[in-house]
């Protein structure tokens, strides 16, 4: 996916979503002057950030 797709999958802004691959929360590949995103990164992210909260009792 792109950082587009990946801002509209996580309802999150540009500089959020740049922030998270810099910091490899993300993962991203370089290709030629764009980054894309595999699908699997968004989905292991989503889940990982899932499992860390935890319900308030």
């Amino acid at each position: 996916v792109t950082v587009k797709q990946l801002q509209v999958m996580l309802g999150v802004s540009r500089h959020l979503a740049y922030k998270l691959i810099n910091d490899g929360e993300i993962q991203a590949v370089k290709i030629g002057s764009s980054l894309k995103i595999p699908k699997v990164s968004v989905i292991n992210f989503v889940t990982e950030e899932r499992r860390e909260v935890k319900p308030s009792a």
